[in-house]
């Protein structure tokens, strides 16, 4: 609407409502953070604008889909050798409510997670990485983090995992 002075709008959990009114006085701009929503679940917003004319209708409506929890309790799957030079080592978690679509997994030599490596699971709530290491013992650190079509969540704690040569 040209000239719009100030913006009305409401968002539901379905595209048809019922919907609720986000608490606004005299928004004048054309964009809004949304605090208190569920993760992982899709909103329906609309929007209607008033000017010096009157009030608009309510647009159509757009979905968006919140970003997922973390995951949360990762534990440890400490490895064991496989061959001479490869060691494995694990992580398992609980997913978090609702449908991540995929966990990305990080793995480093150091807490600070510097110059971790990246995968992604598709396959559920654990994971099993072949790591190239030196000839002994050695601990790596991973953490996870649930994906959804519209992000990613917070990581996880960062967890120590042994690789262990047998």
């Amino acid at each position: 609407m040209t000239g719009a002075t100030s913006y009305t709008v409401q968002r539901a959990t379905i595209a048809v409502g019922p919907w609720t009114t986000i608490s606004l006085a005299n928004l004048a701009t054309n964009s809004l953070a949304v605090s208190g929503l569920s993760a992982n679940t899709p909103y329906y917003f609309h929007v209607s604008a008033t000017n010096s004319a009157g009030t608009s209708a309510y647009g159509t409506a757009k979905s968006q889909l919140t970003l997922p929890d973390a995951p949360t309790a990762a534990v440890a799957v400490n490895g064991l050798t496989t061959d001479g030079a490869t060691r494995s080592g694990g992580l398992s978690w609980t997913a978090p409510a609702g449908s991540a679509t995929s966990y990305q997994v990080q793995y480093a030599n150091a807490t600070t997670m510097a110059r971790a490596t990246t995968v992604t699971s598709t396959s559920g709530a654990r994971i099993i990485i072949s790591i190239a290491l030196p000839a002994t013992s050695a601990t790596q650190y991973m953490q996870v983090r649930a994906v959804n079509p519209s992000g990613n969540s917070a990581w996880t704690p960062v967890t120590p995992i042994a690789v262990t040569v047998q």
